[in-house]
């Protein structure tokens, strides 16, 4: 039996990303469930103010690249969003931007490495997927996780354009 030696790599392998079609991520009026987490959970968004400024790049950027959000919530160590474009549009351009701009605000505020894991996990909801539900999901968050009683108490989460 031949053995092989496994050298260890100063950096860690990353696993190929299970996409679909690049199409689909582009096509209008189609949801996307989206989570982008801190990289090693790292609580960076704790802060009241840093918070508010993700959930407000988050909708600004939103905006700037045409997409439309139906909810979000803002976590200390992640964020998740249900977002959609009625036109032309890429989901990779809206999460590449958001994390962009986060980035070069908390750098200006002392932060010089990377705050995010690579990449993002997304889901793209079928049209049958009721996503009301998954709006509620998203909105009840912290009350999963014992951050507040009612989602409504949550001051870096809610619904912003009405669900296609």
């Amino acid at each position: 039996m031949n053995h092989m030696t496994i050298e260890k790599t100063r950096y860690p392998v990353r696993r190929p990303l299970a996409r679909l079609d690049a199409a689909l991520y582009r096509e209008p009026f189609r949801p996307y469930y989206v989570t982008i987490r801190c990289k090693e959970w790292r609580p960076l968004f704790r802060p009241a103010s840093v918070a508010e400024m993700v959930a407000d790049t988050l909708r600004d950027v939103a905006r700037k690249t045409g997409a439309r959000l139906g909810a979000y919530c803002v976590m200390p160590d992640h964020v998740h969003f249900l977002a959609w474009f009625e036109a032309e549009g890429s989901l990779f351009s809206l999460v590449r931007s958001f994390k962009s701009a986060v980035t070069r605000n908390l750098r200006r505020d002392g932060l010089r490495e990377s705050p995010w894991q690579h990449s993002f996990y997304d889901h793209i909801c079928r049209r049958s997927e009721g996503l009301v539900k998954v709006c509620e999901y998203i909105l009840a968050y912290p009350v999963r996780k014992n951050l507040c009683q009612d989602p409504a108490q949550w001051p870096w989460g809610g619904l912003v354009d009405p669900l296609p």
